[in-house]
């Protein structure tokens, strides 16, 4: 991924072993610049469970996503 999520954007998880079971929308709630794990992101449906995230790990919705609320490509 090319350039940080702000804090508050939608995404999705992606290319991890949670991601072939999660495929609803997410929202972006800390970004650490330089650490491992810099995306902090949880569900819409459920605030309080946090993931913690790799760059490549985490994707910008594509049209029609944020409308259907779960991935639709991967």
């Amino acid at each position: 991924m090319g350039s940080k999520m702000k804090i508050g954007s939608n995404c999705f998880l992606i290319r991890c072993d949670l991601a072939r079971s999660m495929r609803e929308i997410c929202t972006v709630l800390e970004f650490k610049e330089g650490d491992v794990y810099p995306y902090i992101i949880a569900p819409k449906s459920r605030l309080d469970y946090k993931i913690q995230a790799r760059l490549e790990q985490v994707r910008k919705p594509k049209q029609g996503e944020v409308q259907q609320g779960y991935r639709l490509f991967n």
